[in-house]
């Protein structure tokens, strides 16, 4: 689950072409197990909204439990 929530809080231009590669072969791994692509990325997508402190948003200081690792959004991975 920690690989999840990593994943969904990622800035994508942080992310190393190793960090790519490990999010490709997970996905292609998934697929191949009968799952759809588009759920996948829509349940990523979910969970990155649930885990975004929601003043964020409204352009409000942050409050979230990540403090100063909170991710910035200008670059969402999904």
């Amino acid at each position: 689950m920690a690989l999840l929530v990593a994943l969904a809080t990622a800035k994508s231009k942080e992310m190393t072409g190793d960090d790519w590669d490990l999010v490709g072969r997970a996905l292609a791994d998934l697929q191949s197990r009968g799952f759809d692509l588009a759920e996948i990325k829509d349940t990523l997508r979910r969970l990155r909204r649930r885990l975004r402190d929601p003043g964020d948003e409204r352009g409000e200081p942050r409050e979230s439990s990540l403090g100063a690792n909170a991710p910035d959004d200008s670059s969402p991975v999904f």
